[in-house]
């Protein structure tokens, strides 16, 4: 039951469409005035007559955008102007995020940009997000969008005079960025693609092995990892893991959970290994897996839906 509700969720839970232009633009100048106590700076390019930081690094780029001189206009967006870009986090919830600025360039590209001073798996969601955001956005008005994010360590590093020295000392987060991010999930896709299918391989085996006591037919599941990499739901599921886990991590869970596999296929195919043998490594290699899927749950905060998850629920890794 809990397996077919899941996979029933899986095709439901997000629901793609094509982007469409719902209203005309909204002015910041709408915003209603609003009391605040953050540091204030007083600015000459900003439709409100101050600019409203929530923190030292944003009162500095605020500054910075004020005193560029190819930057033509600039906010510090407010809260109270209700502006945000869904995206979904690593358990499927659609989150809301809120940007820091946008700037209006000298070439008139307007610029989502986000101050960043600490980074988590999220970041990444965001994004990508905000990415998709500006491309919808310039498809679907006259206007050319773009998004960039500012790392406080190299704007601080960097030092620059001109928002073009910033795109240009960052390696702005545009179509680089897409480029930059795409390796690294193309990077991360086959790490993931192993994982999963390792697993489903696995899953596979255990339940023959626990059921018909039949190795032949256990070693045969387990030999079909391979083929259930090319699955498409599979593919997808590797996919998006590659964009919730940081690459290195990614490759640690990858080997661990292959050395496992490698030694439960030895027990599986070896006829020289006693059924009590077989169980006790059939037990070993649950617990390996639920260990590792318990590192995906400390660093993600929950399992992704998917083949993991269904591990996760089905061997009941919270507690064993």
């Amino acid at each position: 039951m809990i397996k077919e509700f899941e996979k029933a969720l899986r095709e439901i839970v997000i629901e793609h469409k094509e982007p469409q232009l719902l209203s005309a633009s909204r002015l910041l100048s709408t915003t209603p005035p609003f009391p605040t106590s953050k540091k204030l700076l007083e600015a000459k390019k900003t439709v409100f007559n101050y600019a409203a930081c929530g923190n030292d690094f944003e009162y500095d780029f605020a500054k910075f955008l004020d005193n560029a001189g190819d930057v033509k206009a600039f906010a510090k967006i407010p809260d109270q102007f209700g502006f945000c870009i869904q995206y979904t986090d690593t358990i499927a919830n659609i989150r809301n995020y809120f940007p820091d600025f946008v700037a209006v360039a000298e070439d008139g590209t307007k610029w989502i940009v986000e101050t960043k001073g600490r980074e988590d798996i999220e970041v990444k969601l965001k994004d990508n997000a905000a990415i998709s955001w500006c491309d919808s956005a310039t498809q679907l008005t006259t206007e050319n969008w773009k998004y960039l994010k500012v790392p406080q360590k190299e704007f601080q590093e960097l030092h620059p005079e001109s928002f073009e020295e910033l795109l240009t000392g960052i390696h702005y987060q545009g179509d680089l960025f897409k480029k930059t991010l795409s390796s690294e999930i193309n990077k991360n896709i086959m790490g993931a693609e192993v994982l999963i299918s390792t697993i489903s391989a696995a899953m596979q085996a255990i339940e023959l092995w626990l059921t018909l006591r039949d190795r032949k037919k256990a070693s045969a599941a387990i030999e079909q990892a391979a083929s259930i990499r090319q699955l498409p739901q599979v593919i997808e599921e590797a996919r998006n893991l590659a964009m919730l886990i940081p690459s290195d991590i990614l490759d640690t869970l990858s080997n661990r959970v292959d050395q496992c596999f490698k030694k439960y296929k030895v027990v599986l195919t070896d006829g020289q290994y006693l059924p009590a043998e077989i169980d006790e490594a059939t037990e070993a290699v649950k617990a390996c897996i639920c260990r590792e899927l318990r590192r995906i749950k400390s660093i993600n905060g929950g399992i992704p839906i998917g083949v993991l998850n269904e591990y996760w629920n089905q061997y009941k890794c919270e507690i064993n």
